[in-house]
This record gives C-alpha cells, structure tokens and sequence, in this order.
C-alpha cells in the first residue's frame, strides 16, 4: 500500500459507491446515472447542485 493511502482511500470510496447505489436501489430507483463532468469531486457535486 502506498504511503500516501491513496489505495486506501480508492477502497472505501468504492465502498461507499456500492452501499449508497444499493439504498438507491431498495428506495425503488431501477436506473442511477453515472454522473456528470461538472461532478468530478463530492464538493463540487454538491456545489453544483446548491447545497455548498
């Protein structure tokens, strides 16, 4: 594993990603959207979308 932790990190934000899709999902959503370019952060999807 590097110093750095970046593996680390890539590990719980896939994580992350699975569990939060799975809840999408079970909420009764079939299709989830991989996203836009404007999303290329957490901080600047929520920016985007007026929540920052």
């Amino acid at each position: 594993m590097p110093a750095d932790g970046t593996e680390a990190w890539r590990e719980a934000a896939a994580i992350f990603r699975g569990a939060l899709i799975s809840a999408i999902r079970a909420a009764g959503y079939r299709s989830i959207p991989e996203g836009r370019l404007g999303h290329v952060t957490a901080t600047a999807a929520l920016d985007v979308h007026g929540f920052l």
